[in-house]
């Protein structure tokens, strides 16, 4: 995986956080969601050979505090254009 298939640009930070903030404005519901992306690298030697490889998960939560409701979805990237989907799926 390439850098920039890796880092998200602030542009797209910044349209997550914005669906995220839409998605508990709520006053009267105490809500936390939390958007989680962990990048591994790694390396294995077998007889002396390495190899390497890259991989990404990305987890997206929220807790309606109130309510007493969690929500987890592992997905493979949360992007601005498929934010209302993920919400979907942890509604199901």
């Amino acid at each position: 995986m390439r850098k920039n298939e890796l880092i998200k640009s602030k542009e797209d930070l910044e349209a997550i956080a914005g669906h995220m903030v839409r998605e508990i404005e709520n006053p009267n519901e105490r809500t936390i969601s939390r958007y989680t992306r962990s990048t591994y690298n790694t390396a294995t030697f077998i007889n002396g050979q390495m190899s390497n490889w890259n991989s990404c998960n990305s987890n997206f939560n929220k807790e309606s505090i109130n309510q007493g409701i969690y929500t987890n979805v592992d997905i493979d990237d949360l992007m601005p254009h498929n934010f209302s989907e993920i919400m979907v799926a942890g509604d199901l």
